[in-house]
C-alpha cells in the first residue's frame, strides 16, 4: 500500500515536470509550404438542355437516341494519365408534382443506408414540398456501344432491354444493369458513342397478339407479363436518370512500374498445378488453369494491393456462370503457397468482376467472404497459378479474362491490364 501511494506522488510530480517545460517553449522558425492543385473532369458529355427525350411514344415502338462520351480536354493534355473507365448506370427520375398532372423541376434521387432510392424534399415558394418517382423507364432501355473507331472491345457487351422489373428499384438492381466503358488515349481511343433504345411497352388490355416476341426479341428470359404496364399509368410521364460515372483513371504504361504478363509456368514446391492448361477452346463443367508473373521496379512498395479478374463474356454473365481461385503462388524471395483462395465473383455490367480473393482458403466457391490484400515490394518479382472452371449455366460464345493489380481502397489501377486469354465456349 505504501509502495503504491509512493508511486503516485513520483508521477504526480513527472506531469508537472513536464507541463512547466512545455510552458517554457517557443518557436523561432517558420516555414510556409504552399498546396495548390487544379481539379477537372475527365469526362466530356455533350448533350443538349433536356437530355434524351423521346418525347411522345406508343406501344412496341423501338426508338433510339445516341450520345458520346469523349475526353475531357484537360485530360487529352495531361501526359501523365492515359485510361479512363466509367460505368453508366440507371436511378429512378424524380419529379416536384406542379398541380395539373406535370412537374416543375426534376430533383435528383438520393439513397439511404440500406440501397434505397428516395426522392429528396424541396424548398418552394409556399414551402417544403415532397418529390415522387415518376414511373419507371429504366428497364425498357438498351444500351449499346456503337463502334465507330474500332476500340469497342475495351467496353462492355450492353444491356438489352427487358431487364430488373418496373417495380421498386434499388442499389442492387442498379447496379446489376450497369454498362461499363473505356476511353484510351494510347490506342486513340478518344470518345465512345452509345446507343439508347427505348422499347416501348404496352398497357393491361392493350397490348398486340405479338407482345410476347416483341419482349423475347430482347430478353427471351423475360416474363411479358411483368413489364405490361397499369392501365391507369397511360398518359403519364414515364421516366430514367442515367449516371455516368469516372471509377478508374490509370497513367500511362510507361508510368505504371508493375507489368503482368502471361506464365507458362505452373510448377510450385515442385508441384504442377497445370494439368490443363487454358487454350482458344473451353468446354461446359469443366476446370482449367493460367499463370501470369509480375514484376514490380516501384521503389518504395506499394501497399494495399488487390488482383481485380474480368470475366467478358458473350452475353450478361451472373454470378456462379464462371469460377475463379488462386490455386498457388511464389515469388523471388524464396516464398511459395499452395492453397485454393477463391475470387468472389459479382455481375456487373454484364461482365463477372473479382477484387480480391478470400481471406481464408475456400475450395468451395463462396462468393460470401471477406476479401484480403497484400503489398508488392520493390524488385518483386512472383507468379500465380489461378484455375477458371466455366459452368453448364454459361453461355456459348466468346469469353476474353482480364487480369490487373489495382489499388484495394481507390480502385486504380497499379499495372496493366492483361489479356489472360481470349476462349469460346
Amino acid at each position: 500500500m505504501k509502495k503504491l501511494l509512493f508511486r503516485a506522488a513520483f508521477g504526480i510530480g513527472t506531469l508537472g515536470v513536464i507541463a512547466s517545460g512545455a510552458a517554457a517553449f517557443s518557436a523561432f522558425e517558420a516555414h510556409i509550404i504552399n498546396v495548390t492543385a487544379t481539379i477537372e473532369n475527365a469526362l466530356s458529355v455533350p448533350l443538349e438542355i433536356g437530355g434524351l427525350p423521346f418525347g411522345t411514344t406508343f406501344p412496341q415502338e423501338s426508338l433510339h437516341l445516341p450520345f458520346n462520351v469523349i475526353l475531357s480536354q484537360s485530360f487529352g493534355a495531361q501526359e501523365r494519365v492515359n485510361v479512363v473507365d466509367y460505368t453508366i448506370r440507371q436511378k429512378p427520375k424524380c419529379g416536384v408534382p406542379s398541380g395539373n398532372g406535370g412537374y416543375s423541376s426534376f430533383p435528383q434521387v438520393t439513397e439511404d443506408a440500406n440501397g434505397n432510392f428516395i426522392c429528396p424534399t424541396v424548398e418552394s415558394p409556399a414551402g417544403p414540398v415532397q418529390s415522387v418517382s415518376l414511373p419507371l423507364l429504366c428497364p425498357f432501355l438498351s444500351k449499346h456501344e456503337i463502334t465507330t473507331d474500332g476500340n469497342g472491345n475495351n467496353d462492355s457487351t450492353g444491356i438489352n432491354s427487358f431487364h430488373g422489373l418496373p417495380g421498386p428499384w434499388d442499389l442492387s438492381t442498379t447496379l446489376a444493369t450497369a454498362v461499363t466503358g473505356e476511353l484510351n488515349k494510347s490506342v486513340s481511343d478518344m470518345s465512345d458513342t452509345w446507343d439508347i433504345d427505348l422499347h416501348v411497352p404496352c398497357f393491361a388490355g392493350n397490348c398486340a397478339q405479338d407482345w410476347a416476341t416483341f419482349v423475347h426479341s430482347q430478353n427471351p428470359d423475360a416474363n411479358p407479363d411483368n413489364y405490361t404496364l397499369a392501365a391507369g399509368d397511360e398518359h403519364k410521364l414515364f421516366g430514367c436518370d442515367l449516371w455516368l460515372e469516372t471509377t478508374g483513371i490509370s497513367e500511362n504504361p510507361e508510368a505504371l512500374s508493375v507489368t503482368v504478363s502471361n506464365s507458362q509456368d505452373f510448377t510450385i514446391d515442385n508441384q504442377n498445378l497445370g494439368i490443363n492448361p487454358l487454350n482458344s477452346g473451353v468446354v461446359a463443367s469443366s476446370t482449367y488453369q493460367y499463370g501470369v508473373q509480375t514484376i514490380s521496379t516501384s521503389v518504395p512498395p506499394i501497399l494495399t494491393v488487390q488482383w481485380k479478374i474480368t470475366v467478358d463474356g458473350p452475353s450478361a454473365l451472373s454470378a456462379g456462370m464462371v469460377h475463379v481461385d488462386e490455386l498457388g503462388w511464389k515469388d523471388s524471395s524464396p516464398d511459395s503457397n499452395i492453397e485454393t483462395f477463391h475470387y468472389p465473383m459479382l455481375a456487373i455490367g454484364g461482365d463477372l468482376i473479382a477484387k480480391g480473393s478470400c481471406a481464408t482458403p475456400d475450395p468451395n466457391h463462396s462468393n460470401a467472404c471477406l476479401v484480403d490484400n497484400f503489398d508488392v515490394d520493390p524488385t518483386d518479382d512472383f507468379t500465380n497459378v489461378d484455375s477458371i472452371h466455366f459452368d453448364a449455366s454459361a453461355p456459348d460464345g466468346t469469353y476474353v479474362i482480364k487480369r490487373q493489380l489495382v489499388d484495394a481502397e481507390t480502385g486504380i489501377p497499379l499495372s496493366n491490364e492483361l489479356v489472360v486469354a481470349t476462349v469460346t465456349k
